[in-house]
């Protein structure tokens, strides 16, 4: 019985989606998916405008919903003409 408790953990850990599946962006991807650059998403966060986890001490993940509102924020300003 152990070891099909074993293999159940391996199988689900085997599933689990990569961040962007789940919704979740670096800054990297973030930055693609909003069509500017790392720069001003690092900038936004810092501002208090995007908000994140830390995943560890330098790494910062953002949900896709969070972007979206920042993306109909900045359109709403005008800031942003062409973001997703």
């Amino acid at each position: 019985m152990a070891s099909a408790t074993t293999s159940a953990r391996i199988q689900k850990r085997a599933r689990t989606p990569h961040p962007i599946e789940r919704g979740y962006f670096s800054y990297e991807t973030a930055a693609d998916y909003l069509s500017v650059s790392v720069p001003s998403i690092k900038y936004w966060a810092g501002q208090g405008l995007l908000i994140g986890f830390r995943m560890g001490k330098r790494f910062r993940r953002f949900s896709r919903a969070e972007l979206d509102a920042l993306a109909e924020r900045l359109r709403a300003e005008g800031e942003v003409e062409h973001a997703s």
